[in-house]
């Protein structure tokens, strides 16, 4: 009954118009319901902007998804970097589900003063792993940055457009569709700037961001959102500094049953104190959100302390006591899940404390490592489901009590003698409250990679991704279920012809493994492309 409770409670909060993916906020690092039965409906062929009459109260629940950063896409290799002997560097290839990929960097030559670039890329799929065309994707984005490095400081400034191409194609199988009711664009426009002080003594130092985002997508769903983060710290001796972090949010959203400006304020005075081999800092988190929620204060007052002790060149230990406001988005939900419903509850999350202890160094010069253990409260941690009405869409569903979360984490990285490999772990423990699950926020998250550079015109790379402990909520029957283990096997190659010129294949999904990070919505099987690079 809590999981029909909790979709009833979205729905509602969507009428009344009161409007990163992951539980840490900087991660930004792409989840059992009691015995239920809901009426099987076929899904209706409708716009899907049209508003859905569920009768029914959304629990106030939410959590931050950013933090488990999971990939909405085909998990696959990372974009190889741009070689640092050259300025300018383009690719072009063809895959498999009818799959071209267009991308380039135009950089002008660094100097000690400044250096700009510009970033193109074009990424579709005619086909997808459900009835071709009807599953359908594509990627664009234009971007450029200014980097300006003065006497006392630097400034970066970045811009870029993307636009996502998806189709709602989570739809039950058998079921004849209208691909133009299926079809979702997003848009995204991106906008910041980065300012830090470069002089190493100085009596202020400072490092501050300022971002805007617009967020749109086919229908009538927008959000336009302005962030700023700042950190100042005072240096008043050897021993000691003052300073403030800032984070300031502000985001304006719309949508056919949605009209509402949501603000989210964070100030933490605090000071650091360094000695020998010990570094402090101390301070309190003081939070307000405008959100009308029962299930989050406005005013909220975290702890906010840290500290380190090195050990020797080579190894420290630390320790960190941290409250956080989490400012849940629209941006962030669409990134997290492009197949979002219209009109769904968005509220803020909170992190009322995390106490975490730790330890980084390295092996060697090459070998380096980090490894720590925490537990956690989260207030109203979001998750997500598939509407009842209409599997193929999302909602969100919020953990109205507290969650406690668990976590263990280590990185291991490796870089010499013509290998660059490493891996990264995160094992999470949700105890929910009032949900029965962490809907598709996953348990295991898995990463491994590496590169070998076989010769001057050789290298070889792969990487395995691995996903487990996912549960989503069988609308049908209004039982949880236990999405399979994802595994997803990539490699690549890269041979240089010659100076300006050279090919690659890269394999994603080697094991053709048609896995679901979210229910309804399987991912391409075998996908492999081969191209041509050029550089100058």
């Amino acid at each position: 009954m809590m999981l029909a409770t909790g979709w009833v409670a979205a729905q509602e909060q969507e009428q009344i118009q009161d409007a990163r993916i992951v539980i840490e906020k900087n991660r930004t690092n792409e989840v059992q319901v009691e015995e239920r039965s809901f009426e099987k409906i076929a899904p209706p062929r409708q716009n899907r902007n049209a508003p859905i009459e569920l009768n029914y109260q959304p629990v106030e629940f939410q959590a931050e998804l950013s933090a488990l950063d999971p990939s909405i896409r085909v998990l696959g290799l990372k974009s190889p970097k741009l070689p640092k002997s050259s300025s300018n560097f383009f690719r072009a290839g063809f895959g498999n589900y009818i799959t071209p990929l267009l991308e380039g960097y135009v950089n002008t030559v660094r100097n000690k003063n400044m250096d700009a670039g510009l970033y193109l890329r074009h990424y579709s799929s005619l086909q997808g792993p459900v009835d071709k065309k009807n599953s359908a994707s594509s990627e664009n984005i234009l971007g450029g940055q200014f980097n300006y490095y003065g006497k006392g400081a630097s400034l970066n400034t970045h811009i870029d457009y993307q636009r996502w191409g998806n189709r709602f194609y989570g739809y039950p199988a058998g079921t004849e569709v209208v691909l133009d009711d299926i079809k979702q664009n997003i848009n995204f426009f991106n906008l910041g700037f980065d300012l830090k002080n470069t002089i190493e003594d100085a009596n202020l130092d400072y490092k501050s961001s300022l971002n805007y985002h617009y967020t749109g997508d086919r229908f009538e769903a927008s959000e336009n959102w302005v962030e700023f983060d700042g950190d100042f710290l005072y240096n008043s001796g050897d021993v000691w500094q003052a300073g403030v972090m800032v984070e300031l949010d502000f985001a304006a959203r719309q949508d056919s049953l949605v009209s509402d400006n949501r603000l989210g304020l964070q100030i933490i005075p605090n000071v650091k104190m360094s000695f020998d081999q010990f570094d402090l800092r101390l301070g309190l988190n003081f939070a307000y959100q405008n959100d009308t929620t029962d299930h989050l204060d406005n005013f909220m007052v975290f702890p906010h302390f840290e500290g380190i002790y090195h050990m020797g060149e080579y190894f420290e230990v630390f320790a960190s006591l941290k409250g956080d406001l989490h400012f849940n988005t629209y941006h962030n939900a669409i990134r997290y899940n492009p197949w979002m419903a219209a009109n769904f509850a968005l509220y803020n999350s909170a992190t009322p404390y995390d106490f975490t202890v730790g330890g980084r160094g390295k092996f060697s010069h090459f070998l380096s490592y980090e490894a720590q253990v925490g537990i956690g409260q989260v207030s109203n941690l979001m998750t997500v489901v598939n509407n009842p009405l209409d599997q193929a869409g999302f909602y969100t569903l919020y953990d109205g009590g507290k969650t406690t979360l668990f976590h263990i984490e280590g990185h291991l990285t490796y870089e010499g003698n013509g290998i660059n490999a490493g891996t990264d772990l995160r094992l999470n423990t949700y105890g929910t409250d009032q949900l029965e699950a962490a809907y598709h926020l996953p348990k295991l998250d898995l990463a491994l990679w590496g590169n070998y550079q076989f010769n001057d015109k050789l290298s070889f790379g792969a990487d395995l991704k691995v996903l487990g402990g996912i549960t989503a909520a069988n609308v049908e029957t209004g039982a949880t279920e236990n999405l399979k283990t994802i595994i997803d096997l990539g490699a690549k190659a890269d041979y240089k012809i010659t100076e300006q010129f050279g090919a690659f294949v890269t394999i994603d999904n080697m094991l053709a493994q048609k896995y679901e990070r979210f229910q309804h919505y399987p991912v391409r099987g075998f996908q492999m492309m081969v191209g041509a690079t050029a550089q100058f």
